[in-house]
């Protein structure tokens, strides 16, 4: 696969990975009603919801290995435990909206 379109699937890949009904519906209604102070809640808002995922992506991308690996820069107790939380919050907060929505 040549660069351009490897760059390309990559792209669409993050940005259908980072964009959903919240980064649709919410910055209009938080600039809505924040009034006149709508470009602080924008610049809170790209912090939030851009910059910060981002710099998640480009740390993993440098260590290039695993979550464990991640953790291990720290500590090998820091890694389990860091390992553990992020697994447990990434299967705990969407099974329940998961099981309502299956027949």
């Amino acid at each position: 696969m040549n660069k351009t379109k490897e760059t390309l699937v990559i792209a669409f890949a993050l940005f259908s990975l980072f964009f959903g009904a919240g980064n649709l519906i919410l910055p209009p209604q938080l600039g809505f009603k924040s009034g006149n102070l709508w470009w602080l809640i924008t610049l809170g808002f790209c912090l939030s919801a851009d910059f910060i995922p981002i710099l998640g992506i480009l740390a993993h991308a440098k260590l290039q290995g695993t979550m464990l690996d991640f953790g291990e820069k720290v500590s090998p107790t820091f890694s389990l435990v860091y390992t553990f939380i992020a697994y447990a919050i990434s299967i705990g907060i969407p099974t329940p909206r998961t099981a309502s929505v299956t027949p």
